[in-house]
């Protein structure tokens, strides 16, 4: 193939192939797909190893538009996930801000983050917060 060797001598995609193939859970892999060159190499390689999987990508509502181009054009059969509120309304960075009521650029990122991952998520995590802390909303 590419002819790239590990240090015992094989193959680099051939052997990433193989344990590919090797791990195949009997539904199929799940793949996490942003579209960056990681997801790509990662859905090539599957595609290579011709194993059963879905590939998804997460919307987070303020993905560069040149992006979701690419994604629809090169990997038409990526399936497109739209996070939403337990009512059924979709999930955008336009209606998280009014029920975070906080507009801060640190807080900006935070609630980004809490889109991309999941509108599970109940608690933001703020800048510098330690895992498993709430943050302390500051007056201004």
């Amino acid at each position: 193939m590419i002819g790239q060797l590990n240090i015992y001598g094989e193959d680099k995609v051939e052997t990433a192939i193989k344990r590919i193939k090797m791990f195949e859970p009997e539904e199929g892999y799940y793949l996490s797909f942003s579209g960056g060159k990681d997801s790509v190499t990662v859905k090539a390689l599957i595609d290579m190893a011709n194993v059963k999987y879905d590939a998804h990508y997460n919307v987070t509502s303020v993905d560069p538009p040149e992006l979701v181009q690419f994604i629809k054009r090169e990997h038409p059969d990526v399936i497109f996930e739209y996070p939403t509120y337990r009512d059924g309304t979709r999930t955008t960075i336009w209606n998280l801000i009014p029920r975070k009521k906080d507009t801060s650029n640190e807080n900006n990122k935070v609630l980004l983050r809490v889109t991309k991952r999941g509108w599970w998520e109940r608690e933001v995590r703020g800048h510098g917060s330690k895992m498993g802390r709430k943050c302390q909303k500051t007056e201004k």
